[in-house]
């Protein structure tokens, strides 16, 4: 194998590597919010009723990695922010592999029955009411 293709494949991995993970974002990397998929409400199932989240986004392409999901809540609306991890360089290439990832997030116990909560993920909207 030459040398400049073993360090073109050396580079590749380092990048791959990179790009993936829930670690912080380290240098060289940047957070976006994650195109979503698909978001359903988990009712509770046991006591104390505390709700869940199952939340679908994807992973665009090779360079973009789940990163975390941050929670707001405003009395009936909760906001729920989904983020990818991605290279902070634009001329890096990535292998154009569309993926998802799913994660279930605790919105918590405090809701009131037959309350009608919104609940936002990067723009996309459901509705719930409180048993």
């Amino acid at each position: 194998m030459s040398p400049s293709l073993l360090a073109a494949l050396v580079c590749a991995i380092g990048l791959i590597v990179a790009c993936r993970g829930d670690a912080p974002p380290a240098d060289g990397l940047r957070l976006v919010e994650a195109p979503i998929v698909e978001v359903t409400v988990v009712p509770p199932s046991t006591l104390p009723a505390r709700y869940g989240l199952r939340v679908v986004s994807a992973l665009p392409d090779g360079c973009h990695a789940y990163h975390d999901a941050a929670i707001a809540r405003h009395d009936a609306v909760v906001d729920v922010t989904v983020r990818n991890a991605i290279p902070a360089r634009d001329d890096l290439a990535c292998t154009m592999v569309y993926g998802t990832v799913e994660h279930t997030i605790d919105l918590g116990a405090h809701f009131t029955p037959g309350v009608a909560y919104t609940v936002r993920v990067n723009g996309h909207v459901t509705v719930f009411t409180a048993r």
